[in-house]
């Protein structure tokens, strides 16, 4: 995700695959990772909250099983810990 983050000036986080479903991507590979792209750092923390952790329809996402952080993404991209 580097290339259409870099020419963009925008944040992109390309995740493990066992992370974050793939579940209803068009063209899902077997090396296909989805993550986001967003305004800042902040905003991609948000987004990691809500799409990271298992889905039952990606049956790779069971690797995330116990390997979430403590705390919420957008608690370590704030500054404030």
């Amino acid at each position: 995700m580097r290339g259409p983050a870099e020419a963009n000036n925008v944040v992109g986080l390309a995740p493990t695959q066992e992370l974050v479903s793939r579940k209803g991507m068009m063209g899902a590979g077997i090396n296909t990772r989805v993550g986001p792209i967003c305004r800042n750092v902040e905003d991609v923390a948000r987004i990691m909250d809500v799409i990271a952790g298992y889905d039952p329809k990606d049956e790779d996402t069971v690797f995330s099983v116990g390997r979430m952080p403590a705390k919420p993404y957008a608690s370590y991209a704030s500054g404030k810990r």
